[in-house]
């Protein structure tokens, strides 16, 4: 599941100042990248759904004013190999819902688990079919310009989304965002700089109550906020706490140690995330972001969130049973005060002095990379030779 930065189909002339790519230069970047042979080899085995964020919708922390956002929905589209009959290649955004059928159950006797239609089926232990429910949203083509009230998905998204959530009779809900819902003290982009709509989102959750809810998204693609994490909010709405998987990224980060280390210590510390997991702490390096249900429990299957890293070793994970997810409550009846779900509701504002706090420990984390590595090019003024 892709949920943004595929490529990166913008050009950045300075920091922070990017322009957009001509479109027929864009189309060439996505090409590139499909006929990456590593990629290529993985999507010829292997379904791959997504959707975009701002550097493949085109333009560094873009919204609905973006001029070759058509162009570049069907470019997205065809990097999916997406059929010319789909309704997403005439709708207003990428957003799209996958509902996969699994057997719930394993026949003890090993043969074939029975399907729905027919078919198969082990003795004396019929199998049942679970649903999970893919949802992913488009942040992007309906946008508005940053404000406490302005609109994310817009008006055919949000109903789209309502009709998704309230007709599901899925057991297991998963809905991508591209941007984070749960943190909200980021100085990057979030759900929650539009304080409107991520209450609409929560609200949303609230009314429907759809059993078994997490969310999944990108953990930002900037060098300073670029980092895998799992956070979790009580007192939404739901009956049971929200969990949110956060993955970033798949390339970048490969840093040295060092580098890695300061930029660990900077989302931990300064960026930080009063949502996030106990003893789960944020992953700065390259990552990607795994669930795996457990059905093969009778009547306890469990959800199991992980991060694993490119060395192959999960750097953060919990196991979740599916039971504690469901809409019966998961609260007393005296947690869940006024002040506890206002607290969620409620997103700290991020002060002048905050941005400048962080991007100043990011600048100087900056010079600091960029002044070693002018050095290192130079090995013979500070390295002994036999480090060239």
């Amino acid at each position: 599941v892709w949920l943004g930065n595929t490529v990166c189909t913008d050009y950045r002339v300075v920091p922070w100042w990017y322009v957009p790519t001509p479109p027929h230069l864009s189309y060439k970047i996505f090409e590139r990248q499909a006929n990456r042979e590593d990629y290529s080899r993985f999507s010829s085995s292997h379904s791959i759904v997504g959707v975009w964020d701002d550097h493949d919708y085109g333009i560094n922390d873009g919204d609905n004013s973006f001029q070759y956002k058509s162009e570049h929905q069907q470019m997205f589209l065809d990097f999916l190999s997406e059929p010319h009959q789909s309704k997403r290649r005439r709708q207003q955004g990428l957003y799209a819902s996958y509902t996969l059928k699994l057997p719930q159950t394993q026949p003890s006797d090993g043969t074939p688990p029975k399907r729905e239609g027919g078919g198969g089926g082990g003795r004396n232990n019929p199998t049942t079919i679970a649903e999970v429910k893919l949802i992913l949203l488009d942040v992007r083509f309906n946008r508005e310009e940053w404000g406490a009230s302005s609109s994310i998905l817009g008006e055919e998204q949000w109903k789209w989304l309502e009709s998704e959530l309230r007709n599901s009779t899925a057991a297991l809900h998963v809905i991508g965002t591209p941007l984070q819902v749960i943190p909200d003290q980021k100085p990057e982009e979030h759900w929650a700089r539009s304080t409107k709509e991520r209450n609409r989102l929560l609200d949303l959750l609230a009314k429907l109550k759809p059993p078994a809810t997490l969310l999944i998204s990108s953990g930002g693609c900037s060098a300073h906020t670029m980092t895998a994490e799992l956070s979790v909010a009580d007192c939404t709405g739901l009956p049971y706490p929200l969990y949110e998987l956060s993955s970033s990224s798949m390339t970048q980060g490969g840093w040295w140690g060092w580098w890695r280390g300061l930029i660990q210590v900077f989302n931990a510390r300064v960026v930080g995330n009063r949502f996030r997991a106990a003893d789960t702490g944020p992953y700065s390096n390259i990552n990607f972001g795994l669930i795996r249900v457990n059905w093969t429990i009778p009547n306890n299957p469990t959800v199991g969130l992980y991060i694993i890293g490119a060395d192959n070793r999960t750097h953060i994970q919990t196991t979740l049973p599916l039971e504690a997810l469901k809409t019966t409550s998961h609260y007393t009846a005296d947690f869940c005060s006024e002040t506890r779900f206002a607290a969620v509701r409620n997103s700290p504002s991020l002060l002048g002095w905050d941005l400048l706090k962080s991007f100043s420990v990011f600048g100087m984390c900056w010079l600091v990379y960029h002044f070693v590595r002018y050095f290192l090019k130079r090995p013979m003024l500070i390295l002994p030779s036999k480090l060239e």
